[in-house]
């Protein structure tokens, strides 16, 4: 009977298991050359290849990712030492536009410095901790369920009752803020968080600046589709606030299966004027559509944030829910006694907040730590135009 293989297959068959044992691994021709090498030296040859872990390796695990943005990654992550679960933001920036080997820029360091220095209040995303490392900034905040933004998509169409919750909840954070002398200068849907229970907290201190610092008016705020007009024209007070949550909550209005078109838009964001379906939806005995009408006025005649609370509560037949109360009603009146300024307050309260033990993790720059704050130098520095040396030009004979 004639073979059923050529002549080559006996060569290819032990070429092959020539290459077994060829091929494999380093540790595994390693353990096969010295089969008289004792289990100590292995685990010691193994336990050389453990890399140190860094701060956040060792007390967070990634969950998910939340979103990302020109500035950041946010995820949620879990302590690995409690069930708390937080929610991680982790500065990115544009690799042509910064410092050689930085992940950050000054706009982090000036939200962490504005949002650390902020009181603890119901309506207002709570700040944990941050640190620098790898180059980057990273801020432990409070884990919310999804942005107003998100909801407003994922529910399709709020009821009055959800626009009602978002105006009172916002307003509460933005009084809060006024008796700071703090702006937050970006309020968006995108910026309004909600939480499981349907409480609305502000967000993303970016942009923040603190009235009581001479140097604090720099001109910069968010986003400019949200923004009161006379921003541009350097008037910073707390109505710019009070405008871009109105915006934000004619946005949120109407279905987002049918958003506003580029003209309602403009009439209401420029002249003042509520679009016809964003006033009818937001029509009944609440009169929500002249109180939110009324802040998207000029600036000379738009109401403070007070009027507009005091309106509410005038209008308001019976309550949705309670609001939630002032947490630091004592301190406060503790602070106008003693006739110290709203910024030392939150001095203090700087420096003595750490959610970690700073002395445990000396290779971790941490907020609380003055030197957080300070740019470093370029790894790399260019050479000065004077110390370059001139280009070789060619001799002629």
């Amino acid at each position: 009977m004639a073979p059923n293989w050529t002549p080559e297959a006996p060569k290819r068959n032990s070429f092959s298991r020539l290459r077994k044992y060829d091929i494999d691994s380093d540790c595994k021709r390693r353990r096969m050359l010295s089969p008289t090498s004792s289990p100590s030296a292995e685990a010691s040859t193994t336990s050389s290849t453990i890399v140190d872990l860094s701060f956040t390796s060792k007390n967070f695990i990634t969950i998910k990712g939340l979103g990302e943005g020109d500035f950041g990654v946010v995820k949620e992550v879990q302590s690995k030492h409690s069930p708390d679960r937080f929610a991680l933001k982790t500065s990115k920036v544009d690799k042509l536009k910064v410092k050689t080997g930085l992940n950050y820029c000054k706009t982090h360091l000036d939200e962490v410095r504005a949002h650390s220095g902020l009181l603890s209040h119901p309506n207002l995303l709570q700040f944990h901790q941050a640190w620098k490392e790898d180059g980057h900034i990273h801020i432990l905040l409070e884990l919310c369920d999804d942005s107003l933004d998100g909801f407003w998509r994922k529910m399709i169409e709020l009821s009055q009752k959800d626009i009602t919750a978002v105006l009172k909840d916002s307003l509460q954070a933005l009084q809060h803020l006024s008796s700071l002398n703090v702006l937050h200068l970006d309020i968006k849907p995108g910026n309004i968080l909600r939480t499981e229970e349907g409480l609305y907290k502000l967000a993303d201190f970016s942009v923040a600046i603190d009235l009581n610092k001479s140097d604090s008016s720099s001109g910069e705020f968010g986003d400019g589709r949200f923004a009161a007009p006379e921003l541009l024209n350097g008037i910073f007070t707390s109505k710019a606030d009070l405008f871009s949550l109105a915006m934000s909550l004619i946005q949120v209005s109407v279905p987002a299966s049918s958003p506003l078109s580029s003209h309602e838009w403009n009439t209401a964001k420029n002249d003042g004027v509520m679009p016809i379906r964003v006033s009818e939806a937001l029509a009944g005995p609440h009169k929500l559509n002249e109180t939110i009408e009324s802040m998207i006025g000029e600036q000379s005649t738009r109401p403070s944030v007070d009027d507009v609370l005091d309106r509410i509560s005038n209008n308001s037949i019976e309550a949705e829910r309670e609001q939630a109360k002032f947490e630091n009603n004592s301190i406060r009146n503790l602070m106008t006694r003693l006739s110290l300024s709203p910024s030392f307050e939150r001095e203090l309260k700087v420096n003595n907040t750490s959610l970690f033990n700073a002395s445990q993790y000396p290779s971790v720059t941490f907020h609380t730590d003055p030197l957080f704050y300070e740019m470093p130098k370029p790894l790399r520095q260019r050479s000065s135009l004077g110390a370059r040396k001139p280009p070789k030009r060619p001799i002629f004979d």
